[in-house]
């Protein structure tokens, strides 16, 4: 079971070496709760803020970030 957001990015690693393990990624369920939250807690405020990232996996990872963001904010991302 994959219970964090940040699996994603690991999922095929882990299928790869683990190929006969059923994987169940609960990513989505758990970033649509997130924002359940603060939709009830008023915290969302529809202002999104720039987001950066910083990685030393290349611009493959940027894409991979981007997919996690659904709104249309501006994403930086830099290589380190």
């Amino acid at each position: 079971m994959l219970g964090c957001t940040h699996f994603l990015f690991i999922k095929n690693n882990i299928k790869s070496l683990l190929p006969k393990a059923n994987i169940v990624d609960g990513h989505l369920g758990t970033a649509k709760r997130l924002e359940e939250i603060l939709q009830d807690n008023k915290q969302l405020t529809g202002n999104y803020p720039m987001i950066e990232f910083y990685s030393s996996m290349g611009e493959e990872m940027a894409l991979k970030a981007k997919l996690l963001y659904k709104k249309n904010q501006e994403i930086n991302f830099f290589n380190q």
